[in-house]
């Protein structure tokens, strides 16, 4: 982390750290001395899980501050900035002005990260649009919906309908047009499909099987084969001969039943095939 940033968030959140009342009401909580620790040490990931539990346990305004600028740091201002809308709106207790004004800065700078997406349509009546699986509004020929999210990928998507994926990079304005949902093809996307009977093919699929048995044995066969062919002597020959003879026969049966297997299936396929055929 650098350190310019690291100076920033502690200097804004002493800003907003509220003054010990008594020797029983400490100022910061372990948790948030833990995150604190963690951006230190340049952990933003760890300290984040540290200032989720500190606002858990004790959503004061500086752990509320914390834990939205970690998410600043972490590239997703979007959640950032409804941390700063919270406070702005004294959920964690009320703001003196000039606290006021950090929080309100900081939420500046997590919308400077943020990009934008421009929704239109040209179908009539209102399109119901999610973004990222969450409902984003509905859009109109005469009214384009505008949502502010994250940089990077997003998919947007009609209720009921298509859906399209988009990248929006940081500060871009990135439009992209939806159609209504069409019932008819809802319907249709609907209905099951007959589907077909797999034991055929599982059989065919057996085949490899014996396949590779024969292949298997094929190779020894050869080998065999023509080392009785290099002797020179009979006696010799004859032990490499009788074991190409065995090995040559396994790969025969081999083929055989893999042959006959493939064939079998194949034709027991194409019986479901012309039955199921409309």
């Amino acid at each position: 982390m650098r350190a310019a940033v690291l100076g920033a968030w502690l200097s804004s959140l002493t800003l907003l750290a509220p003054l010990p009342t008594s020797a029983q009401s400490p100022p910061t909580s372990p948790a948030y001395e833990a995150g604190i620790d963690a951006l230190e040490r340049g952990f933003p990931e760890e300290a984040l899980t540290h200032f989720e539990r500190a606002v858990e346990l004790d959503p004061r305004p500086h752990h509320v501050l914390a834990l939205a600028a970690t998410l600043q740091e972490l590239r997703r201002p979007t959640e950032a900035i409804a941390w700063y809308d919270r406070l702005l709106a004294d959920e964690f207790g009320p703001l003196a002005e000039d606290r006021r004004r950090a929080v309100a800065g900081a939420r500046a700078s997590a919308a400077s990260l943020q990009g934008r997406l421009r929704i239109t349509t040209s179908a009539t009546g209102q399109v119901e649009v999610e973004v990222d699986g969450v409902s984003a509004g509905v859009v109109t020929a005469d009214a384009a919906l505008e949502v502010s999210l994250d940089s990077g990928p997003h998919v947007v998507r009609v209720v009921g309908g298509a859906s399209s994926r988009v990248s929006v990079a940081v500060g871009e304005v990135r439009s992209v047009a939806v159609e209504a949902a069409s019932p008819a093809a809802s319907v249709i996307e609907e209905r099951p499909e007959a589907g077909r009977d797999p034991a055929p093919w599982i059989v065919f699929s057996l085949a490899a099987i014996p396949l590779a048995v024969g292949v298997g044995t094929a190779i020894p066969f050869q080998l065999e084969l023509d080392q009785a062919r290099a002797e020179r002597e009979h006696a010799l020959a004859v032990p490499h001969a009788e074991a190409a003879e065995t090995f040559g026969l396994v790969a025969t049966i081999s083929f055989a039943i893999s042959g006959a297997i493939a064939l079998a299936s194949l034709v027991w396929g194409l019986v479901e095939i012309s039955a199921g055929a409309p």
